[in-house]
């Protein structure tokens, strides 16, 4: 199944502290592909997810200067991700 969703980002501006513009990219690009997607197939927008789950720890893996050390970092992330989870399950977004 192809996908298709024009975003005209010329206009876009992000700015702030890194945690502040995360949320705008995601925000203003990657929440809007995935609902998208999401309406013309669920199945398929659970696929762009983790790709974009997959990208994004990867990214963050090569800032590490071993792979020993991402590992660590990214199990650390993991656990702190999981924990939000099943405390605020609503609140992942804020």
């Amino acid at each position: 199944m192809i996908i298709q969703k024009e975003l005209k980002i010329d206009d876009l501006v992000f700015e702030g502290q890194g945690n502040e513009v995360a949320v705008q990219v995601f925000e203003k690009i990657a929440s809007p592909m995935a609902e998208e997607i999401f309406r013309q197939s669920p199945d398929v927008a659970h696929t762009f997810a983790s790709h974009m789950l997959w990208l994004s720890m990867g990214m963050y893996a090569d800032l590490f200067k071993n792979p020993e050390t991402a590992e660590k970092g990214i199990t650390h992330l993991s656990e702190i991700f999981l924990k939000a989870l099943r405390e605020h399950p609503n609140e992942l977004m804020s």
